[in-house]
């Protein structure tokens, strides 16, 4: 596993055996770092976005501790900062063989997977018994398991979920856009306008809700409701005078004055 890992790192990372510059040129202090120190060293290069540096970094702390998980699922991080995350996925499945207990590649995993349009995968991942079993108290991993089954057809069973994560987290804006989202594909719609209006509480900017919650009106009936909601929306959005959207105020605008 360490070698095969390591063909990776320089081949893979490092862009070839030799690496860049930057590797070949670090030099070794009188006292070699331990893989925790290279590792702290390596978070706060990340926090600055120099993730060059950070991967030289990371690579010194695999060499000193080749099965150290943390540091494995660091890369995966590393790449997923870096919009690779099909690269990013290989780390995050060695991390888990590694250690299966931890949670941290587990989530990096799915988050990978839905980076590359791989819903199915995630789900496979985190609707396995063992890891429900060991994570599924989690917000986090309830708010992704949930999201795998929104996005693999499986609505009805993603809500409670979702609300389960809503509890445990609720300064979390982006779980009710996801409970709106698993609402409204349920045909519940009612529940998805609430879901909706809640992420607008939470950030008054957030177009996509407003958008949404006009739908999910629409659905319900409510035309004043749904006008108001897309009011919102477009004052966000400022679309162009042809936008679809400004079409359908006025198709909403009309039905409200029919009923």
């Amino acid at each position: 596993m360490g070698r095969w890992l390591g063909v990776v790192l320089a081949a893979v990372l490092l862009g070839g055996p030799a690496g860049p510059a930057w590797a070949q040129a670090e030099k070794p202090a009188e006292k070699t770092p331990t893989a925790e120190e290279y590792l702290a060293e390596s978070n706060a290069l990340m926090a600055k976005k120099d993730f060059a540096k950070a991967l030289s970094k990371l690579l010194m702390a695999w060499l000193q501790a080749p099965d150290n998980t943390q540091v494995i699922c660091r890369v995966g991080d590393l790449f997923m900062a870096t919009n690779k995350p099909a690269d990013a996925t290989r780390f995050y499945a060695v991390a888990i063989r590694l250690d299966p207990r931890q949670e941290a590649p587990v989530i990096g995993l799915a988050e990978a997977y839905f980076a590359v349009n791989r819903a199915d995968q995630a789900l496979i991942l985190l609707d396995e018994p063992a890891r429900k079993a060991a994570f599924g108290k989690s917000a986090r991993f309830q708010q992704l398991l949930g999201r795998a089954y929104t996005f693999t057809g499986k609505a009805d069973k993603a809500i409670p979920l979702l609300r389960a994560a809503l509890a445990q987290a609720p300064q979390l804006h982006a779980l009710y856009g996801e409970l709106g989202n698993a609402c409204y594909l349920a045909k519940k719609y009612a529940d998805a306008a609430d879901a909706y209006g809640k992420a607008l509480e939470k950030d008054p900017k957030d177009a996509n809700a407003a958008l949404y919650r006009s739908m999910a009106f629409e659905k319900l009936g409510k035309w004043p409701d749904a006008v108001a909601a897309l009011h919102t929306y477009l004052a966000l959005i400022n679309p162009p005078v042809d936008d679809a959207q400004r079409k359908r105020l006025a198709e909403l605008q009309a039905k409200g004055k029919g009923t």
